[in-house]
This record gives structure tokens, C-alpha cells and sequence, in this order.
């Protein structure tokens, strides 16, 4: 390989990093309650808001694995949900799921997701969920999501304790003010993993 391409690659490796770093340091904490904290990062033009939520639990990553993967399940702890089912099972470490969530003064809307969990050991997971919004036609009922970005990292913590971090990017569709998707994005992920916690301390 060419020198200059050789310093070509270095200098844009650089530049992602450099990004990368940016982005993190624009994480600001906006909500908290009991230990669970919701971040956002601020500042940007882009229609995605980008969330992180962090929290430790009292349980093991196998306990919680278990309710992220029981998709027929989320209405029970996942704010907003009013719907969700598992529409099939590609593999034990892959899944795709529907699911319907409503928003005050807009229409619902619906989700189609692939989901894929990563083992790292048997204490520690990374789950990455992502729309796929062409999988099946869109409901006229609903205004369909088909940007969505989902990370879980599931890190053991101590005796029966798991470190848990979230980050999302998520674009609600539609001519929506980003104060208000801010504002209820905030919300939902406070009271969904609130509503997590307290399933998975009962």
C-alpha cells in the first residue's frame, strides 16, 4: 500500500475516533430515579434522539436476558407498549418481534425489530436490536418506525448483580418538534426500565 493511502486511513481512523469521543463527552443526564439514569445527547440536528439509560440491578445477566427475549412479554414493563409478539425465531441467538406503542397527542406507532444476542461469557451479554421495517406491509392504524438502534450491555457487578447500559437512537417519524421526542423519549425509557427493575427485584 501507498504511503499517502496508508496516511489517508490513518487520518480518517483519527477523525472517527475523534467523533466517537465527541459524542460521548455531548451525554447529558436528564432524568434519574433510584439509581437509573437517562442521558441524551444534546446539541444535534439530527432527527434520531439518542438515549443512553444506565442502572445496576439486583440480578444476574441470565435473569435479565430472560425478560429481554420474552418479547410477548413487554407489555407487562415496556411503557407505552400496547402490543408485542414474537414473530419468529431465526435462532437461539437471533429473534424478530412486533410491537405497538402509543404516544400522547400523535398516532401510534409500530415496530418490526430484529434482535441478536452476543454471548461474551456466561455472566456477561451485548443484545443489538434494529428495525426492519420491510418485513411485512405497514398497518394504515399505525405510523410504522423504520429507524431504530437499540444496544443492551449486561456486565456482572458484584455477588448477583448486573451492570446494565442502554443507548438508543430512535426516529419517531413524522413532523414531530424535537423537544416534545426528547421529552417522551425520556419518559418512556425512565419508566420502562423503572418498571424493569422493579419485575426483576419482586
Amino acid at each position: 500500500m501507498k504511503k499517502s493511502n496508508i496516511t489517508q486511513l490513518v487520518s480518517i481512523a483519527f477523525l472517527l475516533v475523534s467523533q466517537l469521543t465527541i459524542a460521548h463527552e455531548n451525554w447529558k443526564p436528564v432524568k434519574s430515579k433510584n439509581g437509573i439514569v437517562v442521558s441524551q445527547i444534546q446539541g444535534t440536528e439530527s432527527k434520531n434522539v439518542d438515549s443512553k439509560v444506565e442502572f445496576v440491578v439486583n440480578r444476574s445477566a441470565d435473569d435479565i436476558i430472560g425478560y429481554l427475549i420474552n418479547f410477548n412479554g413487554y407489555t407487562k414493563w415496556n411503557s407505552n407498549c400496547t402490543q408485542s409478539k414474537l414473530v419468529k425465531k431465526i435462532d437461539d441467538s437471533n429473534w424478530i418481534y412486533y410491537t405497538v406503542f402509543s404516544a400522547p397527542f400523535i398516532q401510534d406507532r409500530e415496530l418490526y425489530a430484529k434482535v441478536s444476542l452476543q454471548t461474551i461469557d456466561k455472566k456477561n451479554y451485548k443484545m443489538h436490536i434494529e428495525a426492519c421495517p420491510k418485513i411485512a406491509a405497514a398497518n394504515s392504524k399505525f405510523v410504522r418506525i423504520s429507524n431504530f438502534y437499540c444496544d443492551y450491555t449486561l456486565e456482572k457487578s458484584g455477588n448477583n448483580k448486573t451492570f446494565v447500559i442502554v443507548t438508543t437512537s430512535l426516529d419517531m417519524a413524522g413532523n414531530l418538534s424535537p423537544s416534545m421526542v426528547n421529552k417522551f423519549s425520556s419518559n418512556s425509557l425512565l419508566n420502562t426500565f423503572t418498571n424493569l427493575c422493579s419485575q426483576l427485584n419482586y
